[in-house]
């Protein structure tokens, strides 16, 4: 038998976020968050193949996605491109059976959310109306969309601890894979000419960064431990403590750097209130910058915890779905 889901969709240039709920439900069903990484079908063999049939679009989604050997997805500030689409329709797909409907809430970029017209440019391109046909994994299917929303990446905080914006001046800034977004928010509303947008200031360049300044040092570290090793603040060696010093001040002078691109950057576009104002990190990158972030702005700074960091923008899109 067909069921109906609401689906709260974050597809990040890093990572994806999703939430699933049953209509009628206040509970999530499931919650998930992976990394935006796709392939070819002629370039790669392991993870997923996903393709949509008969899409109205001419462009072909044929990928594997969530592949060990894939690729993020693309550079670029829009996120109207085939890659995002494919993660949409992809991580709806994993979750439903052939015949169920959606409501959808799709969360995109300040810029794009606060123009109506890019607004339901990128909703209308990414989520198709009505039957949506789809293989994955070999396995053919098919849902339906009924509703889509659009929702404001960076703002679900909002929403979701409202207790944050009440009688007092805050400006929630969002650090992702690529870029950083920032807005001001009075007593819970949201300030639209105080947005501001980094396009070189998120984690992905960073931790780039920070292994290039590593390596040239002679300190070598894999990719994976970049994470720990941010949180620390250095690189652990027990035999070397000159080196782990050497660690400190590296990864320190390069954090200190983007943090410092976001403080410019809000002096450029006259944020007059600076110092008056609370800023609320979020984003899983400022979980793994929490300790640089708190003591670089002082008691001015609130990094939000790991499930609020992650999944406000999914939490807050659906809040706003249910309401709708």
């Amino acid at each position: 038998m067909a069921e109906k889901y609401l689906v709260a969709l974050d597809c990040g240039k890093a990572t994806t976020k999703i939430l699933i709920s049953k209509s009628g439900s206040n509970e999530i069903k499931d919650r998930q968050s992976y990394p935006s990484v796709i392939g070819t079908p002629n370039s790669i063999n392991n993870g997923t193949r996903f393709r949509v049939l008969n899409d109205s679009n001419e462009e072909v989604i044929d990928f594997i996605m969530q592949s060990p050997d894939g690729t993020r997805t693309n550079k670029v500030t829009s996120k109207r491109d085939v890659y995002h689409k494919a993660f949409a329709l992809y991580s709806i797909a994993k979750y439903v059976k052939d015949g169920d409907r959606v409501d959808v809430a799709l969360c995109m970029p300040m810029e794009t959310y606060l123009n109506e017209a890019d607004r339901n440019d990128l909703l209308s391109y990414i989520l198709p109306d009505g039957e949506i046909a789809v293989e994955i994994g070999g396995e053919k299917k098919k849902f339906f969309v009924d509703k889509k929303i659009a929702f404001s990446e960076g703002i679900g905080i909002i929403s979701t601890q409202p207790k944050l914006f009440k009688d007092d001046d805050v400006a929630v800034i969002d650090i992702g894979g690529y870029n950083t977004h920032a807005i001001q928010v009075q007593n819970g509303n949201l300030i639209p000419s105080t947005m501001l947008s980094l396009s070189d200031v998120g984690s992905l360049q960073l931790f780039e960064e920070i292994l290039t300044a590593l390596n040239s040092k002679g300190i070598a570290i894999d990719s994976y431990q970049l994470e720990a090793t941010l949180k620390k603040g250095f690189v652990r060696n027990f035999k070397d403590k000159a080196k782990e010093d050497l660690s400190r001040e590296i990864i320190e002078g390069c954090v200190n750097a983007r943090l410092e691109k976001i403080f410019q950057k809000m002096q450029e576009e006259q944020w007059k209130n600076i110092d008056s104002l609370r800023l609320v990190f979020v984003g899983g990158t400022s979980l793994s910058l929490k300790n640089a972030i708190e003591k670089y702005f002082g008691e001015q700074a609130k990094v939000l915890d790991e499930q609020d960091a992650i999944y406000s923008n999914v939490e807050g899109a659906m809040k706003k779905l249910r309401k709708s």
